[in-house]
Formats: structure tokens, sequence, C-alpha cells
């Protein structure tokens, strides 16, 4: 990964030159959240500040690139761990670079490739737990921490907000787009991966009462329904059941 010096010392280092070359004309000196002209998109919940970007003018080129404001300790840290997991095969957003040195409150951002076609969960599930896709997207989810724990991966934050799925003809595939919190073992014990199991539970059954517009019994009924099966089908998954 090479990089150039964008405005006042900032520094990008990112794995493509369209890709740098784009970043260098953006306004680092002012933070993420003051930015004209540049779209907020469907990127899903994130304690972070994040922007869509179009990188690149003519249509072969054209993509999106997806700008997340952290610190620069963190983004560094985010862009490996999504390279290794990337690397390994694992279903993740593709890392695409790293700024750094920006004089903003927030020092660092990661760059990330847009995941197409994808939804957030909430764009999914309009008609919350209730929704017939609800099942489809449990057992993407489910699937998905099955084989990052496999794989030796401590998510720490387990959660639909953190995830984007794919539509295909068997359902959907989901994806990781949050890896902050994560951990890369060789193998994960038994309490780590019971531990992560059990936010994800916590974590998805809270965003489903969230999707809900009433305090019906059904919604309620479905949540828990819907909390039981991701739990028997991760343990499927990874031998347990």
């Amino acid at each position: 990964m090479t990089g150039v010096r964008g405005a006042r010392g900032v520094h990008i280092a990112a794995v493509d030159d369209d890709i740098r070359e784009r970043l260098a004309t953006l306004p680092w000196d002012r933070p993420l959240a003051q930015w004209d002209g540049v779209q907020f998109g469907s990127l899903g919940l994130s304690r972070h500040t994040v922007r869509a970007v179009e990188c690149g003018q003519a249509e072969a080129l054209a993509e999106t690139l997806i700008i997340k404001e952290t610190d620069e300790g963190r983004a560094g840290d985010e862009y490996r761990l999504l390279c290794s997991l990337r690397d390994a095969g694992q279903p993740a957003v593709r890392p695409l670079g790293v700024v750094t040195g920006r004089t903003t409150p927030t020092a660092g951002a990661l760059i990330t490739q847009r995941l197409t076609p994808a939804a957030r969960y909430d764009e999914i599930l309009r008609d919350g737990p209730r929704s017939t896709a609800a099942h489809s997207v449990v057992d993407a989810f489910a699937g998905l921490l099955a084989r990052l724990h496999q794989a030796g991966f401590f998510w720490g934050d387990a959660a639909l907000s953190n995830t984007l799925f794919s539509p295909g003809q068997a359902g959907y595939t989901a994806w990781l787009v949050d890896a902050e919190t994560g951990e890369l073992h060789p193998r994960l014990s038994d309490g780590q991966t019971a531990h992560d199991l059990q936010l994800a539970r916590l974590n998805m059954a809270g965003e489903l009462y969230a999707s809900t517009s009433t305090a019906a019994e059904a919604d309620a009924a479905a949540v828990r329904a819907l909390d039981s099966r991701l739990a028997e089908t991760y343990r499927s998954l990874v031998g347990q059941g």
C-alpha cells in the first residue's frame, strides 16, 4: 500500500492510484460531518461519522468509497484486520486505505469499498420481525458469525447493524462491515465464542424490537423465535447442535 500527501500534511495510504488521487481532493481539514456535496447514502448505523464518496470519473472506474472517521490507531488496526479477513476469504468489506495526519478532532479515517448489491437489515425488514425475509436475514447472520468464529475472529460487537446483506437465489449472504472491536486469533476458546454469540443475540433482539412500530405481542413473539433461530442455526453450523 503506497501513499501520498494531501493538504496540510495529511497522509493518504491507499491501494489504488485512482483512489489516492480522488481522496487527495477531499477537504480533510474539516470533520466529515461538515463536508458539502458528499452523500450520506444507506450506510447503516455507526458510532462514527460515515460518508460515501464517488471515485473515478469514467463509468469503468466509478465506484463508491465508504469513509469512516475514527482515530489514527483504530483506522490502521481495522484496515489490517480487514486485510487479514480478506486474505482468508472471509465475507467482509474490502479495505482500500487509511488517512492519517488530519488536524481535525478525529485525526484518522478508514476507507473501504461499498458493497453492492447489498442492503441494511432495517431496509429488508421494513415490516419488522414478522417480515417474510426475517428468517433468511437471521440465518445469514448466524452463518457469518459461525464462519468468522471458525476462522478465529472474535467480533466483540456482533450486530445486524454491523452487517450488510446481499441477495441471492437461496436467500441472503451476510457481510461484516465493521471490524473495529474485532480480534483475530489462531483459535477461539469456547468462552470467547459463547460470549460473542450472547452479544449477537442481545444486539439482534434489541435491533429487532426497535424495528417494530407497535408493542404487539405477536412482534415480541417473533423476536423471541428469531433469537432461538439464531442460536440454533449457529450451533448447528459449528457442530454444537
